[in-house]
């Protein structure tokens, strides 16, 4: 079903998914009459400033009568200067076909720019959904410009319902871990709550990431919502606050949570030390 706007498309037991034609994003997704996402999905290349990539600078000086406040150092500041923190697609192409009556492929093909910056990358995704429920998603991102820094992730992030508080995954844990400082959190199966995945260090950043996953379910406390898999590997995270709010709050006491979780699936996150993605 089409509009001027968006596509709509029912299939099986995957349910109704929705795609924005503007941005080509997945804003919704419901099955057996609730919603699966609260927010649409998108590609990720940021993540809240640990200590070691620079963290936040906070001080206000006066420049010709202008207040000027926080602000971000070393690496850092070199991903919020390239807009990785704002980044916006934009619809280069949308294709849709049916490859047999029970799958529904979708491509989209967007060009990803930070507002005033000139675009930074060329993403490519293609969505295969198929009536037993399975929806799988291949991304690709190509750089546009011999300027970027390197990335300190490369991934998926969506907004989940906040009843989808439990989380269940087989991987590295159970506590956090990076592709850096991962040799004393083993492969198995681990679950807890979303809340408990948090880290509180003292000023709010990165936290709570478990590489080396198989698969990472997130559902309610009857056991309904979302299994995602990886081929192979993927690296997950969850969390009741939003990457802005980890990234710009400045003490711990003064995160707010959210209304709902923010779910982040990566194919990969730089280390915690000097191991960021090329």
């Amino acid at each position: 079903r089409e509009s001027r706007d968006e596509v709509e498309v029912h299939i099986g037991s995957a349910g109704r998914l929705v795609f924005d034609r503007h941005s080509g994003a997945l804003t919704r997704w419901t099955a057996a009459g609730r919603a699966l996402v609260e927010g649409g999905l998108r590609v990720n290349l940021w993540r809240a400033p640990t200590d070691n990539d620079g963290g936040l600078l906070f001080h206000v000086e006066r420049r010709g009568g202008w207040q000027v406040g926080p602000r971000w150092c070393r690496d850092a500041q070199r991903w919020h200067e390239a807009g990785y923190d704002r980044l916006r697609p934009r619809v280069a192409a949308l294709d849709f076909s049916q490859p047999d009556p029970a799958a529904f492929r979708v491509r989209v093909q967007t060009v990803l720019a930070a507002n005033a910056l000139p675009p930074a990358f060329a993403c490519d995704q293609t969505w295969e959904l198929g009536g037993n429920g399975e929806v799988a998603l291949q991304t690709d991102l190509k750089p546009l410009r011999d300027d970027l820094p390197n990335l300190p992730r490369f991934g998926l992030t969506l907004a989940l319902p906040a009843e989808f508080d439990r989380m269940r995954w087989y991987g590295r844990g159970p506590h956090e871990n990076y592709d850096d400082r991962k040799e004393s959190a083993f492969v198995g199966e681990y679950a807890g709550g979303v809340r408990d995945q948090f880290v509180p260090y003292l000023r709010p950043q990165e936290n709570g990431n478990k590489t080396d996953v198989r698969w990472a379910a997130l559902t309610d406390r009857q056991g309904a919502g979302l299994l995602a898999c990886g081929r192979p590997l993927f690296q997950v995270s969850a969390h009741v606050y939003t990457a802005e709010a980890l990234s710009w709050t400045r003490h711990l006491h003064e995160l707010r949570p959210s209304s709902f979780i923010t779910l982040n699936l990566d194919a990969r996150q730089g280390g915690l030390g000097i191991d960021l993605l090329r």
